[in-house]
């Protein structure tokens, strides 16, 4: 998103946090990590610390993906190991329109999901992925790209079965974590 900051899902940030409370209380702060599909080795990014969790989430004891699972995250490392920043699409996507996840489950590879929006409101983006690719659990919080490459939503989470993704709209993101 630019000035060091990123979002991603509000469960992702409280999973994290439950994680790192074990040890006791203190400041949530992450190592980030950056890879590739090639078996180089992992590279340390730098650490990034939660900014704000969308107070308009409620985590279900399910996972169920739920409207407003955002949080915006700023990374600490150095600048020089970012990248250039997504680009925010202008406006929402519409139903119809074709959208991938481009995520990286578990550090393990690179996947890249294309789909087809089948129900887009305020609150949520569904679509119907293209069979033979899958948004692969852990990759909740990668970007939804439209076909021009600019962000359009947050991905929560798929149903494998039914060929389905969930994903947050980036201007409902914005509104609930502004930056």
């Amino acid at each position: 998103m630019g000035n060091r900051l990123f979002y991603t899902n509000a469960h992702v940030v409280l999973d994290q946090q439950r994680i790192q409370r074990e040890d006791g209380p203190g400041y949530n702060q992450w190592i980030l990590v950056g890879a590739d599909d090639f078996d180089n080795p992992v590279v340390s990014l730098g650490t990034a610390d939660e900014q704000c969790v969308d107070k308009r989430y409620k985590p279900t004891p399910w996972n169920e993906p739920e409207p407003h699972d955002v949080a915006l995250v700023r990374f600490t490392g150095p600048e020089s190991r970012l990248g250039a920043p997504l680009p925010i699409s202008p406006v929402p996507i519409k139903s119809g329109e074709r959208a991938r996840v481009i995520g990286f489950p578990g550090g393990a590879v690179l996947i890249e999901a294309w789909g087809t929006d089948t129900d887009v409101n305020a609150e949520r983006i569904l679509m119907t992925r293209d069979s033979g690719t899958a948004a692969l659990p852990g990759s909740s919080g990668s970007p939804l790209l439209n076909a021009r490459g600019e962000t359009v939503g947050i991905h929560q989470g798929g149903n494998v079965g039914r060929l389905l993704m969930q994903a947050v709209p980036i201007h409902t993101a914005l509104a609930g974590c502004p930056i």
